[in-house]
């Protein structure tokens, strides 16, 4: 009988060691959600990095390239602009994607028409 109590004493945590684990483990998920909250912001700052650029490069092929060709797409909203919608709505990743899929459908063969993002 004394063996089984020395057994099951040696497998209880000192009383210290339970008093700490709260606060550690309060301390750990502070860390934690500071770090997510940083990771989040640096994610989004990321992302409208990429979404201003992408938008900006199309702008400036809108004031100088699309003059030269003139309305050649066959969808409404235009190529470009939806490029710029899909961005907007679905972030810069996802809205590329997108842009670059209807770019590919816009060709003389495809009656076009009325297409939102």
């Amino acid at each position: 009988m004394s063996e089984d109590n020395d057994k099951s004493e040696r497998n209880t945590p000192p009383v210290d060691s339970l008093e700490s684990t709260p606060q550690q483990s309060v301390g750990q998920n502070l860390i934690f959600t500071r770090c997510s909250l940083i990771g989040v912001f640096l994610l989004s700052a990321i992302s409208w990095i990429l979404s201003f650029v992408l938008i900006a490069a199309v702008k400036v092929y809108q004031w100088t390239i699309s003059p030269l060709l003139g309305p050649v797409c066959r969808f409404h909203p235009s190529c470009s602009q939806y490029f710029i919608l899909a961005v907007k709505k679905y972030g810069p990743i996802w809205g590329t994607f997108k842009g670059l899929y209807r770019i590919t459908r816009c060709h003389p063969w495809n009656p076009g028409g009325y297409d939102p993002p």
